[in-house]
């Protein structure tokens, strides 16, 4: 032994010999102390007298002795000396006889045996997967919770580690065990098969995971996935991987460079693929940057970058108007058509709405009058010829409205509005090239011109098939809204009829179009002089 620590003093005076009390009172403080027992009281005689000591006797917690760390230590010794110090016998000698030394090896309760070892040394008969000579510490590979002494109540075993057979090697992790409940705490190192994680419970980056196999097989991770750089992950997904005969099922996550796809292969929304350089490359999806008021959306198409364009605008990213329109301040229609005026038609805006009003005009008379209907609200200006000579073979909307004769006055200009009041005759109706039945939602000033958004409830004609979209804007002179020819509100809904302008692809509304507040009773009307064109009675 290379230390030695006293168990127990035997003398006839204790204080004087080995300054302690006699027969001292063992409690919980001092149960791991050497006491001093005066020999007076147990030598019945001066031979055959017997001494025995137990280590645990008296002890409080003996009978705690699996959970006491305090007497475990007292009891453990590997080598017992015995020192005779004096003695005032007569005669001056004395011996020891039938020395008997009882105790079993220190195993931490994981053994019950001790066996000799290779160097003829007895060491532990370690069970419940314990290892080491006193079974101190668990087995390799059996980390999954931490190494316990046996009790009476629980055997403490070691546990494996559940590496699902693709690793050998497992430490203990205390914090991951805490998380747990105290039930595991084992993490397995170098997982082999292409797997990873605590548990080689999933596979390695770029690896998919095989559904049909079980997660214990070799195969069950199989070969990487196809995501062209741009991603290190991916899933299994089965139903693909059938489907392909058993060849591929991983599908790429987390793709990065702005790409998307089962193989990171197309570029998400706003961006567009440059055809200059290979899928892998990290910059092969470009922004699209489609111009905020030229274009009608952010997504360009995925092959050109083309961004789609409002009537008039043309570019890439939807930035010029296209040779014959010119710019606008306007983020509804940023580019209009240019109007040509021809000497020799004497062509202008305003003859022309008066030429055409007269003709409906003259149609409108021959209708004849009902007392029993709708008020149809159509408005006019006295008749009052008006020519214009071009003085240039290029104008723009603008110039026009600027230019016409600017000395007039609004009330020269806008005349007289009459309404008349008379039944909706069907031959209005067909004469017209659109009838809608709309919400006005909005409104906006552009220039010389005012349009307003329209909301579709329902289209009953459309000659030339323009209105494709719930919703629509239609476009009015600004000096015809200052006239009230005619007068639209917001939030209010309308029975629209009118002609398509030849020179324009939008809706327009000038002093020859039916605009009337709508009615529910008008529908039934409407319909009947819908179901009159299908006939073809128009």
């Amino acid at each position: 032994g290379l230390t030695w620590i006293p168990l127990q003093y035997y003398s006839n005076n204790c204080e004087e010999t080995f300054n302690k009390s006699s027969n001292g009172i063992i409690t919980r403080s001092n149960e791991q102390e050497a006491l001093c027992i005066d020999t007076k009281s147990q030598l019945s005689s001066m031979s055959e007298s017997r001494i025995a000591f137990s280590t645990l006797e008296g002890r409080p917690s003996a009978y705690e002795f699996d959970t006491s760390p305090v007497l475990q230590d007292w009891v453990t010794a590997t080598d017992i000396k015995i020192v005779l110090l004096s003695s005032n016998l007569e005669p001056n000698s004395y011996s020891v006889a039938d020395l008997a030394v009882g105790g079993r090896c220190k195993c931490n309760g994981h053994a019950s045996k001790c066996i000799a070892n290779s160097d003829a040394r007895l060491v532990c008969d370690c069970k419940h997967n314990t290892a080491g000579d006193e079974c101190e510490r668990c087995k390799d590979f059996h980390y999954d919770r931490p190494w316990a002494r046996a009790t009476q109540r629980d055997a403490n075993e070691c546990v494996v580690c559940n590496c699902n057979k693709h690793s050998t090697k497992c430490r203990f992790n205390l914090e991951l065990y805490k998380m747990s409940g105290h039930k595991s705490g084992g993490v397995c190192i170098d997982c082999q098969h292409n797997t990873a994680g605590r548990s080689c419970q999933y596979c390695r980056e770029s690896f998919t995971r095989d559904l049909t196999q079980p997660m214990t097989s070799v195969n069950a991770c199989q070969g990487t996935c196809t995501c062209n750089n741009h991603s290190q992950q991916c899933r299994f997904n089965k139903e693909l991987y059938l489907l392909s005969g058993r060849k591929s099922g991983g599908i790429c996550i987390q793709c990065k460079h702005n790409t998307v796809g089962r193989h990171c292969s197309y570029c998400k929304e706003t961006f567009y693929r440059d055809p200059d350089l290979p899928i892998t490359h990290p910059q092969i999806c470009k922004a699209c940057n489609c111009h905020p008021v030229g274009s009608r959306g952010k997504v360009c198409n995925q092959t050109t970058g083309q961004c789609p364009c409002k009537e008039g605008v043309s570019g890439l990213r939807c930035d010029r108007c296209i040779k014959g329109y010119q710019q606008t301040k306007s983020p509804i229609a940023p580019c209009i058509k240019k109007i040509e005026l021809s000497p020799s038609n004497s062509y202008s805006i305003y003859n022309r709405n008066e030429n055409v009003y007269r003709y409906h005009e003259q149609d409108a008379n021959n209708d004849g009058d009902d007392d029993d209907d709708d008020d149809i609200h159509t408005t006019s200006t006295e008749k009052t010829t008006t020519t214009t000579t071009a003085t240039t073979s290029t104008t723009t909307i603008s110039s026009i409205l600027t230019e016409y004769n600017p000395s007039i006055d609004m009330e020269q200009y806008c005349g007289a509005c009459r309404y008349y009041s008379r039944r909706l005759h069907v031959k209005k109706y067909c004469k017209r090239d659109y009838t809608i039945h709309a919400r006005v939602t909005n409104r906006h000033d552009a220039g010389q011109w005012i349009s307003y958004l329209l909301t579709i409830v329902r289209v009953y004609k459309d000659r030339l098939n323009r209105i494709q979209e719930s919703e629509q804007w239609i476009w009015l002179s600004r000096k015809d809204v200052q006239c009230g020819c005619p007068r639209l509100k917001l939030d209010k809904q309308y029975l629209l009829m009118g002609f398509y302008d030849q020179m324009q692809t939008s809706l327009s509304l000038d002093r020859t179009s039916v605009v009337i507040e709508w009615r529910p009773r008008m529908e039934q009307r409407m319909n009947l002089f819908r179901k009159y064109e299908l006939n073809k009675k128009c």
